[in-house]
């Protein structure tokens, strides 16, 4: 029975979060979407504890949908440490006995205070949430940083770098900027493997050139990343031809090497969902790979509600809810690519009215919330009061995020007192319907995700 709750539990929270995503920008929501999906799913099956998926919906909940993944580098104690952990949290989830889950967590807390990366964000108040080390393998762990606090983590971040130099040669990263007063180069090796780490390092070796092996941030890329002294730049794009005319003549096909900033270097280490998901172990892929294999055959086709329906009753009797009309032929034929191309994502494109030419903003609404009226000539929508919708706005070339109460007092209130069409509200209000989104289609509770 506990099973079963617990089971019970899991499927709501992914249905909530399904609805809440869809009130999201298109962007962040696809990875909100799939980590809390993904996070869930693996929970369900016992791969990881609940409340390590319940951590990250929280923390989406309080930053807003505003944060980056990351993807850091980590000496292999600290990496098992890591793994340990995700072990100690399913047992703290399955065990009954009070003063056993006392010591789990105590134990937990502690494993957590003996990696000093977790330790050095927490004192400098970095905003951040653990994801599930899910790639045994790798020397890595995986964190999500609120966006208020990137700047903060991105110093901490390349101190962090600078500590955990792999061995490449007698040189560091600080070693070499130091020595060069900052003139220096890090360049992208188009491969990961050992031998060929080898290969080139005792080259660079034998020649002489300064170098230093930078820890490898996006595992599976086919990238190293080489930090060179500029002064030593052009021997090694010598070297780099002979090693590249050598692959060709062997029948391989190999990339080109090329430069990139400390910045765009420490980028690397921002992943998407995608990549967290396909970076994890065989194990946690399959869960995924057998989630997406079954809704494949079970195709949605989403389009709007009719007005006279039982849940657009629901949304017009909620108080949490501003109900806006949106006119087909002015707001929404206009936007025909972008309202084809949203829908598949579950959005419905309009434009703002009042907004044209280069000034001109494209509101994205959840379909489930929209609703068609005065036989299709108009669109009833409902955004939640206290919320924000996603607005895509041509003057920045930028979705952003607009509080609903703006969005409807400076553009839709006076379009809306105008409007007759589903002045037939005023029929005899349906009495009390549930609303608990276990038994019906009914409004779920939106995670406010704004950009």
């Amino acid at each position: 029975m506990d099973n079963q709750r617990e089971e019970d539990r899991v499927l709501m929270n992914i249905s909530n979060t399904s609805g809440a995503v869809m009130s999201a920008t298109l962007f962040s929501a696809r990875m909100t979407f799939k980590l809390v999906t993904f996070l869930y799913r693996l929970a369900k099956k016992g791969m990881v504890a609940l409340g390590a998926a319940d951590k990250f919906k929280e923390f989406s909940n309080a930053t807003g949908g505003r944060y980056t993944a990351y993807n850091i580098p980590l000496s292999d104690k600290h990496a098992k440490t890591m793994q340990e952990l995700n072990k100690l949290e399913l047992q703290l989830q399955g065990t009954k006995n009070p003063f056993a889950k006392v010591g789990l967590r105590r134990q937990i807390e502690k494993m957590k205070k003996s990696i000093p990366e977790l330790e050095q964000l927490d004192k400098l108040g970095i905003k951040y949430c653990m994801l599930p080390k899910l790639n045994g393998s790798e020397q890595t762990m995986q964190i999500v940083v609120a966006k208020d606090d990137d700047q903060l983590f991105k110093n901490w971040f390349g101190n962090h770098l600078t500590a955990e130099m792999s061995a490449g040669g007698e040189k560091n990263l600080e070693s070499i900027r130091v020595f060069t007063e900052g003139n220096y180069t890090i360049l992208n090796m188009p491969f990961e493997k050992t031998e060929e780490l080898a290969e080139m390092m005792s080259d660079f070796n034998t020649m002489k050139v300064n170098y230093a092996v930078l820890p490898d941030l996006l595992v599976g890329d086919g990238y190293t990343q080489v930090a060179v002294p500029n002064a030593d730049r052009s021997q090694v794009e010598q070297w780099f031809n002979m090693w590249k005319d050598r692959a060709i003549s062997n029948g391989e096909m190999p990339k080109e090497m090329f430069a990139m900033d400390a910045g765009s270097y420490m980028n690397t280490a921002a992943m998407s969902a995608d990549e967290y998901i396909q970076n994890a172990d065989a194990e946690y892929k399959e869960v995924q790979e057998e989630f997406e294999k079954e809704s494949k055959q079970v195709p949605v086709e989403a389009g709007p509600g009719k007005e006279n329906s039982e849940e657009f009753m629901r949304y017009a009797q909620d108080d949490r809810y501003q109900k806006i009309s949106i006119n087909e032929e002015t707001l929404v034929l206009d936007q025909k690519a972008d309202r084809f191309a949203y829908q598949k994502e579950g959005l419905f494109a309009s434009r703002v009215p009042g907004t044209y030419g280069k000034n001109e903003k494209t509101l994205l609404i959840p379909i489930e919330q929209l609703f068609v009226a005065d036989a299709g000539k108009t669109y009833v929508a409902f955004l939640e009061k206290g919320g924000s919708s996603a607005v895509i706005d041509r003057s920045i070339g930028k979705t952003v995020s607009i509080p609903n109460e703006k969005l409807y007092s400076e553009n839709y209130a006076n379009v809306s007192r105008g409007f007759n069409g589903v002045e037939d509200m005023k029929q005899p209000k349906v009495s009390k319907v549930d609303i608990s989104p276990s038994k019906s289609s009914a409004p779920k509770p939106k995670i406010d995700f704004n950009l």
